[in-house]
């Protein structure tokens, strides 16, 4: 079996996580609404719970990038993201859903 050069494994990651996401997030929408019970404010607080974590860990993302691997960066942030959904998954409610975007 050979390697896969660099450039199939961000095809395929970049294939698989557009779908994944699109996916996941008209999920998440419904699951939201029914499972976790969540008002309009709540959902407007968690998009921005997950908004501002994702604006704030991007320079340390950079830095993670830079001074050590770029591989590491985007393995380490899938599999932190990966674990973050699942946590929202497990536990439908409010807390657990912002700590999970938070993550």
């Amino acid at each position: 079996m050979h390697k896969p050069t660099p450039y199939s494994v961000y095809l395929i990651l970049s294939v698989a996580s557009t779908l994944f996401n699109a996916m996941m997030f008209t999920y998440l929408t419904v699951y939201y609404v029914q499972n976790a019970r969540m008002n309009p404010l709540e959902l407007v607080l968690v998009g921005t719970v997950l908004e501002i974590t994702a604006f704030g860990f991007e320079v340390p993302t950079g830095v993670v990038a830079d001074a050590y691997s770029r591989r590491i960066a985007v393995v380490l942030g899938t599999f932190i993201t990966g674990a973050a959904f699942i946590l929202v998954g497990l536990v439908p409610s409010f807390l657990a859903v912002a700590l999970g975007l938070a993550i």
